[in-house]
């Protein structure tokens, strides 16, 4: 039984909005059988308060199978690379032959602009923007630069042409 005493429900609905009971009505009544039903169940209860060892091992086993067996089933479920490129048709086997080294360059650029921007004490992610935008301003200067080069290679040219056709 997990209340003792019934209550009156005329004094919960008596309450006013700021749940102080108006003053006409008397507090809460209980029901004499119950509570004697309740003081007899105490002598009981106290055996039933502790779950029996059983419990226990039911629930440590049940968490280490969860714990340790979902992982696990995930790793064994789970296709390793050479299994995944092996269903791969041949030609799609050839092109990712062809693509692994430009993938792999490219993966250990990204690491190492990662292990870069790690080493600063601001947040990963202002260290990168920082270093695109360096990126994109040295890649601007190498463009100003090739198309200065250019403009002075036509420049030497219609120099030589002028000169020529005197």
């Amino acid at each position: 039984m997990a209340l003792g005493w019934v209550v009156d429900f005329t004094t919960l609905a008596a309450r006013d909005s700021t749940n102080n009971p108006q003053p006409h009505i008397q507090g809460c009544k209980y029901n004499r059988r119950s509570t004697t039903h309740f003081h007899k169940d105490i002598k009981h209860r106290s055996e039933d308060i502790m779950p029996s060892m059983s419990t226990y091992i039911k629930a440590i086993s049940g968490g280490a199978f969860l714990v340790i067996g979902g992982p696990a089933l995930v790793w064994y479920v789970t296709p390793t690379e050479e299994e995944i490129f092996k269903r791969y048709s041949p030609e799609l086997q050839k092109k990712a032959l062809a693509g692994r080294e430009q993938r792999q360059k490219d993966f250990d650029a990204f690491v190492g602009q990662l292990k870069e921007a790690s080493r600063s004490d601001k947040p990963i992610w202002a260290v990168q923007k920082e270093m695109d935008a360096k990126r994109s301003e040295a890649e601007q200067q190498i463009r100003r630069e090739e198309r200065d080069a250019f403009a002075a290679e036509s420049r030497r040219r219609q120099a030589e042409i002028r000169e020529s056709a005197k």
